[in-house]
């Protein structure tokens, strides 16, 4: 028996189910803890992008970096890969690093910003993982930049009529 989560979690199951037709696959659904929901703030109009949680090379800033201009502004909290950081430090823009922090502060973070990113690139399972992240972020009320090559999770923003601020890493 085989049990997959997430949102990606319904393709992940579909395509073992065909490949392995003797194996029993459950998919257990994604969300975010309800208390979310009353942390929503009306927009501000403010011009604070965030990043909250890890950012890998799998997980690239890079295109954004290209385009990013003030008023803009880019936040990270939590966790910098050395090779985020070097393309930060390549693109010369500035970008306030925020150290990982516990759950209440990260959310209490994300209900602040005015826009929450996500940036998820092949490596990272974008075909079928939704990254965990955006449920906070769609619970918050925040728009959700999503940077992807096109899978799960901008499926799930399509889906939800949350994709206006959907773009390719490429």
């Amino acid at each position: 028996e085989v049990a997959l989560a997430g949102e990606g979690g319904r393709q992940a199951a579909e395509d073992l189910q065909r490949r392995h037709p003797d194996t029993r696959v459950a998919e257990i659904p994604n969300g975010f803890e309800p208390a979310l929901v009353a942390m929503r703030t009306p927009p501000k109009g403010g011009t604070t992008i965030l990043h909250s949680g890890t950012l890998t090379k799998d997980r690239p800033l890079e295109p954004l970096l290209r385009v990013l201009r003030p008023p803009l502004r880019l936040a990270l909290h939590g966790y910098v890969a050395p090779e985020i950081r070097a393309e930060i430090e390549r693109s010369g823009v500035d970008v306030e690093l925020v150290q990982p922090s516990d759950w209440e502060d990260a959310v209490r973070r994300m209900a602040d910003a005015d826009v929450a990113l996500v940036t998820q690139g092949r490596g990272a399972g974008d075909e079928t993982a939704v990254a965990a992240k955006v449920y906070e972020y769609l619970a918050l009320g925040k728009p959700v930049l999503c940077l992807s090559n096109g899978g799960a999770t901008e499926s799930l923003l399509r889906r939800l009529e949350a994709d206006q601020l959907v773009a390719r890493l490429d």
